[in-house]
């Protein structure tokens, strides 16, 4: 069960990242409101360190400095310090609509940040992996939802010829898209593939981002587009990058992945 939870306005969270010294964070967006000053960011980041202490998420020490509750500056910390980030970004291809959630380790807890809003920042830590995967899946809209992805027959496309074949799809011009996919697997995969690019999807992209030392991090990436009936996974070909890795996919699979993530 989750263990603790905060949510922070946009203005609160740069309090704290700022008093602390975080930094910055995953997620946190400039301003959306256009015409502010500096002076009206300086007084809204004021009014929040009174709502911080208003609400008991800050107080004024004998020191006359502000500190923060001790239960909820190791959210903000998680964020800022993670030592493996898993950020789930969703777009709706027939409306251009995304949204993202982020996923930060930290010793030995799990911190989901969440925005139900561009400047609402919700905060919750969790130690169970299942119950983690679980809520990620109920994110995608992939609870209790059972898809077969059939027999995986997985073929491989450079990069630019599947932004071709899905620029030729989108002008409609499907026996191109076709000409050109036959080129590099069967008939029979080429036509579900353009079936599905040319239908309204949600499309998944799953980073994964890792501290590897010496200051680099490691990053993974993968993508799941999803048809209500079909899922399909691309992700880079480990040995050239340049190559594209395709097959259809199911649910299943898609909860080990999430696993292999959270692990």
């Amino acid at each position: 069960m989750s263990e603790t939870t905060v949510t922070l306005s946009r203005e609160e969270l740069i309090v704290i990242l700022s008093v602390t010294e975080l930094g910055t964070i995953l997620g946190l967006v400039p301003e959306p409101i256009e015409g502010i000053t500096a002076e009206q960011e300086a007084y809204g980041q004021i009014c929040a360190e009174r709502a911080l202490r208003a609400r008991g998420l800050a107080f004024i020490t004998p020191e006359n400095q502000l500190a923060f509750h001790k239960e909820m500056l190791p959210l903000v910390i998680a964020c800022a310090r993670a030592v493996k980030t898993v950020v789930i970004s969703q777009t709706a291809t027939a409306s251009g609509q995304t949204r993202q959630l982020y996923l930060h380790q930290h010793q030995n807890a799990w911190v989901i940040h969440a925005k139900p809003e561009p400047v609402i920042h919700n905060l919750t830590q969790y130690e169970d992996a299942e119950e983690l995967a679980s809520l990620v899946m109920a994110f995608c809209g992939w609870a209790d939802r059972q898809a077969d992805g059939g027999e995986e027959r997985p073929f491989t496309i450079p990069s630019p010829l599947l932004k071709q074949i899905q620029t030729q799809l989108q002008n409609e011009a499907a026996d191109a898209a076709m000409q050109t996919l036959t080129q590099v697997t069967d008939e029979d995969n080429a036509n579900q593939l353009a079936r599905h690019l040319a239908s309204p999807r949600i499309v998944t992209v799953i980073q994964q981002i890792e501290a590897a030392g010496d200051d680099s991090v490691a990053l993974q990436s993968w993508t799941i587009s999803d048809d209500g009936t079909t899922l399909w996974l691309f992700n880079d070909n480990e040995e050239k990058p340049e190559l594209i890795d395709i097959q259809t996919t199911s649910y299943q699979a898609v909860l080990s992945l999430l696993h292999g993530c959270i692990s």
